[in-house]
Parts: C-alpha cells; structure tokens; sequence
C-alpha cells in the first residue's frame, strides 16, 4: 500500500530546516489570499478569513496564517488537497475556529517535487446555513428599537461605508453618554436546528460599545445579554461573534441584536456598524 507523509505545522511555513530528515522533495501549495462569494440573499461578501486549514489525502497538514505556502510530501502519483476557512472567534486572535457556515474547497493535483500551486479560493456559504439579514442600511435604519427608553440618540445612515451606500451611525454626546438599541427583526429560537449561532457584522468606532442581544421568552421580560465590549476601531473591521451560549438557555424563545454601552460613559464619539446578519443551521 503506498504510504503518504504529511507534515503538520500551526503556523507559517518559514524554514527549509523543517523539511531536514525527509529524502522526498515536497510539492508546495501556495495561498496569498481568500475571497467569499454571495449571492443576492446573503449580503455583501465581507469576511475576515484569516487562517487556513489544509488537508491532504484527507489528513490535516495544518492551520496556517495567510499568505500561507503549505509544504506536502507525497509519494502517490496524485494528491487531493481540502482547504478549510478558519475564523478569529469573537475577533480573539488566540481563538482561531473552522468557521461551520463556509464550504471547504476541493483540488486534486498530480504530484510533482519542488512545484509550486498557487491558488486563490473563494469561499461560499454552505447550502445547509440559513442567514438572516439583519440590517445593511442600504433601505433604512433597521436597529431602531429602543431599549434605553431614549429617542433623543439612535442609529441613522452614514455614507461611510466599504459595501454598499450607507452604513449605521450612532454618535454618542456628552448629554446622551448611555444607549441601547436593538433590531426590529427578532428570530425565533424554533427555527434553529440547533443553538449553534453566529452574528456576523463590520464595524469602526471612537470608543467602545457592547454588542449582544435580547432574549425573549413566555413570562419573562426582555432580558439584555452582552456577549463582547469592543474596542475603538479606527478602520472597518469584520467580526464573528459566537452567540450560541447566549441563547442557549431552555426558556429562550426569541432574540434580537442588541448594541449598547455596558456602563455609562462620558466620552463622547462615533460608532459605525454595517452588513449585519446571523447565521445559524
């Protein structure tokens, strides 16, 4: 039976040294970058695809930091290379995840020493995720329910966007220094096969906020549920947030996204969000 020999890292390839020990010359796959393709129902394709997980005759070679160049030894005449997309979860550099929701993609090659395959993916959503747009601006402001009793300060549309014509723009005064808001779509808990969730969202913001959501349920009051405080942000960013122990609770029957800070503060400043959406099976 012939025999297939991988080699397994967690970061880039940056050696020949790691290579030493091995007569066989590798063959290298080479990824300086991804992409994710939509269609109209999905949203724009923002992502923030960070890390890959590549895999060779069905055996992990390893994650690695894009631009990635993968080393794979082989000694069949062909060899079947899976690539997985990898997420930051939470936007936690330390978490790195397979994101459940992308498809993997799949390439056969015939294997030849010392060649270099470069390849640019472009990712999709799997058939099976369902996503549910929450709010993209492009129409009108969909995070319009306030929670904080105050309609003195809420989201509006900006122009300052990376997809689209418009994004959502708080702007906190020293006079309006607590907010919180939340989507006028509710999802219904039932509809999940299971508690496995995502908000998916673009941000930048001059000071931090929280995000997480509004659990609702028979008998009991809406209950805010804060999963993250992110950060100022000075460019667009991307975030996955996992969702999926906020409303996992059995008396949960509903949820909506929810934006606030978690304390009052005086700092006044911007806060900008677009392309919301959660997906879940």
């Amino acid at each position: 039976m012939k025999k297939l020999l991988i080699l397994l890292f967690t970061v880039n390839f940056t050696s020949c040294t790691l290579l030493d020990g091995f007569d066989e010359t590798p063959m290298f796959i080479q990824v300086d970058s991804v992409s994710l393709s939509t269609n109209g129902n999905q949203g724009w394709p923002s992502h923030k695809i960070s890390d890959i997980e590549v895999f060779a005759d069905g055996f992990s070679v390893g994650v690695f930091n894009l631009p990635a160049k993968v080393p794979v030894l082989q000694i069949n005449d062909s060899i079947d290379i899976t690539i997985a997309p990898v997420i930051r979860n939470n936007g936690i550099s330390s978490n790195p995840v397979k994101y459940p929701f992308y498809q993997n993609l799949d390439f056969s090659f015939l294997f030849e020493e010392g060649t270099t395959i470069p390849l640019s993916p472009t990712f999709k959503y799997r058939n099976d995720a369902v996503i549910v747009p929450i709010c993209d601006f492009e129409i009108s402001n969909c995070i319009n329910l306030d929670f904080d009793q105050n309609i003195n300060i809420g989201f509006i549309k900006s122009s300052d966007t990376e997809y689209g014509d418009f994004s959502g723009l708080i702007e906190i005064e020293e006079a309006n220094t607590f907010f919180e808001k939340g989507s006028f779509t509710q999802i219904n808990k039932s509809l999940l096969s299971n508690n496995i969730a995502f908000l998916e969202m673009d941000y930048k913001c001059e000071i931090g906020f929280g995000v997480g959501v509004i659990l609702s349920g028979q008998g009991v009051p809406d209950f805010p549920a804060y999963k993250i405080v992110l950060k100022p942000q000075e460019t667009w960013n991307k975030i996955y947030i996992e969702i999926s122990q906020l409303i996992s609770p059995s008396n949960v029957e509903g949820f909506r996204i929810l934006f606030g800070t978690t304390t009052a503060t005086t700092i006044p400043g911007k806060i900008w969000v677009d392309n919301l959406r959660v997906v879940h099976f």
